[in-house]
């Protein structure tokens, strides 16, 4: 991704990991892969109406907006959706300076009005209209005081500042770290590619555990009495990252993310089904990426 993939098409968003993120645990979301299958013609049996999520009509709703991302290339579709669903309306914000007035400037209340005026009617309205502070700077000022009481007043200012440029998805402001989320990710998707394999190895090939992972080998043909109690902790922390990767997945679907709160109406990640959607989409991705690198030559 480009700095220029995050402002175009008269959208804008600040850059940030998470969106792509938010893709892939689409990608592992037993919720929406349900609204994939209907919103493409699957007919459903009995038994799957009777245990759908009560609120699956947000999930579709979701996909709607999103699309099929088991085929789909991230850029591409993030310049074709993404940025329309992430972001505001209007140029990024940017500081503008109104002019300069002195002691020997005419009249430097109308200047000042001018100015100000024709920046309301241009740079503020192309930039959607931002919570906008306006300061007078005496240029004769030392510059650590004037860099200081800036930062002061932004500080302060920030803080009272509730207005935010609508869009249609968010981020969570929440603190999130993206280690907690590269393991639930690459836990969900090892779950998938080897649904026979044991907890603790795939643990043991996530290295979940800076301690034990290293006691284990993953490709070991059967575990041993002395790496009883490693294989035990790997498997338990495996176990961790797995409903927390299948949380952040079921409220991804929803429009939350990233959150690992308790989705209520997650549905329950099955490694055999997932198997062999994530194979299918990963020959799919071969194929396309093939054919882009084809077109690019």
């Amino acid at each position: 991704m480009r700095s220029a993939d995050f402002r175009s098409a008269g959208r804008h968003v600040r850059m940030d990991a998470l969106f792509g993120y938010w893709f892939e645990f689409l990608r592992l979301s037993p919720s929406y892969q349900l609204a994939h299958r209907v919103r493409t013609g699957a007919r459903l049996s009995p038994a799957e109406k009777k245990t759908l999520p009560e609120d699956f009509a947000r999930v579709l709703e979701v996909y709607d907006d999103f699309g099929d991302v088991q085929r789909a290339v991230f850029r591409l579709w993030w310049l074709q959706r993404g940025l329309q669903l992430f972001g505001a309306k209007g140029e990024p914000p940017s500081v503008s300076g109104l002019g300069i007035i002195s002691s020997s400037t005419e009249q430097p209340d109308r200047l000042l009005c001018a100015t100000a005026k024709n920046h309301l009617e241009t740079t503020w309205r192309q930039q959607a209209r931002p919570d906008t502070l306006f300061l007078a700077i005496p240029l004769t000022a030392p510059r650590a005081r004037v860099i200081r009481s800036i930062r002061d007043l932004l500080n302060t200012n920030t803080a009272t500042s509730k207005d935010s440029p609508p869009v249609k998805y968010a981020l969570l402001k929440k603190k999130t770290h993206l280690s907690s989320l590269k393991y639930s990710m690459k836990a969900l998707w090892l779950r998938a590619i080897t649904p026979d394999h044991s907890l603790w190895r795939i643990g043991a090939e996530l290295r979940i555990s800076q301690t034990f992972s290293n006691e284990v080998d993953p490709r070991a043909k059967r575990g041993t009495v002395d790496t009883t109690y490693a294989r035990k902790i790997l498997s338990i922390l495996t176990s961790r990252a797995l409903s927390n990767g299948v949380r952040i997945a079921e409220n991804a679907a929803r429009g939350i993310f990233p959150s690992n709160a308790k989705c209520p109406n997650a549905m329950k990640f099955d490694p055999e089904e997932f198997h062999n959607i994530l194979k299918a989409s990963s020959a799919w991705h071969k194929a396309e990426k093939a054919k882009l690198a084809t077109k690019a030559k």
